[in-house]
């Protein structure tokens, strides 16, 4: 049996330019489908670089394709034979847990990643839920696809990727999710240069290097002109996990904190709220930011949006602060 040493996840590619497809791009999203365009250039340019151990797993765009999706699929499809896998699993709800178990999902994994069905609705905002229980059914998906196609997969020693959009949205939260519940020892590696992100001050920006603060804790450096900006992410997620925060030796007087929205979270946050949130996944306003002695106290996203407390904070340090500092002071970051 073939064993799959390395899977790549496409995650919500070509959503922009779907939507541009079906005439429903607004001009302030243009700058989004020209990062999107760069990207899907590497992504088809890494499927012919694929080499016989490596797998790609596609979790489509939700809703109809009109082109580009079906274009990229036929592609790797084409490519990469049975070592493609389209993840299209319908996102419907608590029955994903069921068939995630009866696809070979590790009933213990299953009870550590999920509360009891009583609990869900007054333990989790709607889109821990709903991402979560969509990710159950992705999970099952892949191992059902997996074992049909006669592959096998190490989890204590596999490797993964994830590239799409949004590198502070989708991307991260589905990768949380399915380490998580595929039980891989390995943290999935969040290939920003290979994503579009959600935050526009960050379209320009480049991947500068990913910091392994500790086995559950990614600090993030990127680049925009002489800018740099941190983001911390964690390495797994389930719908057990608690919000987390660390406490970071920035100076407060000197860095600024930012949602991937662009509001102001430090210093002199402004109201932090988000408007046309779907039911059941808005939040009263809430700080996530605070000053601790000469460290700032800033919220470890898991890619979600609604849930504030969980959601991307980018640090922009000072530009007085050199490189070398700003990660040295990211690695020394502890949890709170």
């Amino acid at each position: 049996m073939p064993v799959i040493d390395h899977v790549h996840f496409l995650i919500h590619g070509f959503c922009y330019a779907e939507m541009a497809a079906a005439g429903g791009l607004p001009g302030h999203l243009l700058p989004f489908l020209e990062r999107e365009m760069r990207c899907a250039r590497a992504w088809r340019s890494a499927v012919g670089g694929l080499g016989p151990d490596d797998l790609l797993a596609v979790v489509p765009w939700p809703g109809p394709s009109r082109g580009p999706v079906r274009d990229f699929v036929s592609l790797a499809a084409s490519a990469l034979g049975d070592r493609f896998l389209l993840l299209d699993a319908a996102d419907d709800g608590h029955g994903a847990l069921g068939r995630a178990a009866k696809a070979g999902i590790d009933p213990a994994i299953l009870r550590a990643f999920a509360p009891s069905p009583a609990d869900y609705d007054a333990a989790l905002n709607r889109e821990e839920l709903d991402t979560g229980l969509h990710c159950a059914a992705l999970a099952g998906q892949f191992l059902a696809l997996l074992a049909e196609r006669g592959h096998r997969i190490d989890p204590g020693s596999v490797a993964s990727s994830a590239w799409g959009a949004s590198f502070d949205g989708c991307v991260t939260k589905y990768s949380l999710y399915l380490r998580r519940l595929l039980g891989w020892a390995r943290p999935v590696a969040i290939a920003f240069d290979l994503t579009v992100p959600d935050a526009h001050f960050a379209l320009g920006a480049h991947q500068v290097e990913v910091v392994a603060v500790d086995e559950h804790l990614r600090a993030h450096i990127l680049q925009v002109s002489d800018q740099y900006l941190g983001l911390f992410t964690d390495t797994g997620n389930s719908l057990h996990s608690p919000a987390a925060a660390v406490r970071v030796p920035l100076d407060p007087d000197g860095t600024v904190v930012l949602s991937k929205q662009g509001i102001r979270l430090w210093p002199a946050p402004e109201v932090y709220v988000l408007r046309d949130v779907p039911a059941g996944y808005e939040e009263e306003p809430q700080t996530v930011v605070a000053a601790s002695g000469d460290c700032l106290v800033v919220p470890v996203s898991a890619g979600l949006v609604y849930r504030l407390a969980r959601a991307p904070a980018y640090l922009l340090p000072s530009p007085r602060v050199s490189l070398d500092a700003f990660r040295a002071r990211l690695r020394q970051a502890t949890r709170v």
